[in-house]
């Protein structure tokens, strides 16, 4: 077997709120191959968006390794790290993160051009990616003027035009109704597929599991449960509930943010509920 592309040690991440300290992560072991699709699941305050953001380099983390496609994190520089996650890296959030002001084509284009693709090229990707995830009919068109799942969709456009060798999705499916979530998960999995890109899902919905070669689990900080294939009626019943002496991530991650390495922009993306193409947003 091939060296996993992404392969973390006794990784840990403790935040200071006050006079508490909150244990976010408590020496987890995590590794995926290349081309898998994980799903990264578990209650809320179990440590899933702190994990996502110390693999990425979004984050500091206190102890242990994370290496990336060989790439060890903690020995590269913030400059190093910036260049390497735009270049080998895409990210999808909940939230979009778009830019209301542009063009869905601008807003895959940007990402392009900031990465280093000269204005034709850029152009020409940005076009070919929408195409590839249904919406260049609607290349011309603002956030606002887009539902819900087709400003994922351009999300997602984003997050692949460099061709990235991992894609981190945080909730990709938190803001979207239950046939636009399997349309989206449709999408990934078929792009996971055919670009043999590795995607590491971070989710409550219990539906993502279905879609994915693995489903790790994590409580109070650790892996507690990974194993292939879907969900069970069980396990899906567990990730509703909350844990118990759970310190929330929500918290920990505002105590954290002064720690965040040059992560994507604030949140730009408006909430569902657009009719396409009949103007602004307005919920």
């Amino acid at each position: 077997m091939n060296p996993p592309i992404i392969n973390a040690t006794d990784v840990r991440k403790v935040y200071f709120i006050g006079d508490s300290k909150v244990e976010a992560l408590r020496g987890v072991d995590f590794s995926v191959q290349a081309s898998e699709m994980v799903a990264v699941m578990g209650p809320s305050g179990c440590g899933k968006t702190t994990l996502l953001n110390c693999l990425s380099g979004l984050d500091t983390f206190d102890r242990g390794s994370v290496v990336i496609e060989g790439q060890s994190l903690e020995k590269l520089g913030d400059r190093r790290l910036t260049r390497y996650r735009a270049e080998h890296m895409g990210f999808i959030f909940q939230s979009y993160n778009l830019l209301p002001v542009i063009s869905a084509a601008e807003n895959v284009e940007l990402a392009l051009l900031v990465n280093g693709v000269h204005g034709r090229e850029a152009r020409h990707k940005a076009l070919d990616m929408l195409d590839a995830v249904g919406l260049l009919d609607w290349k011309h068109h603002r956030p606002a003027q887009l539902s819900g799942g087709q400003r994922q969709r351009v999300a997602i456009a984003r997050a692949l035009a460099n061709r990235p060798a991992i894609v981190w999705a945080d909730e990709p499916t938190g803001n979207l109704d239950d046939d636009t979530s399997l349309e989206v998960l449709n999408l990934m999995r078929r792009l996971n597929v055919e670009h043999a890109q590795t995607f590491v899902i971070v989710t409550h919905d219990p539906k993502v599991g279905d879609f994915c070669d693995r489903v790790v689990r994590m409580a109070n900080g650790r892996m507690v449960h990974d194993r292939n294939g879907s969900t069970t009626a069980a396990e899906d019943a567990d990730d509703q509930g909350t844990e118990p002496d759970s310190e929330t991530e929500e918290a920990a991650g505002i105590a954290g943010m002064s720690s965040v390495r040059d992560g994507p922009s604030a949140d730009c993306g408006l909430q569902d509920s657009a009719t396409p193409g009949t103007g602004p947003d307005t919920t």
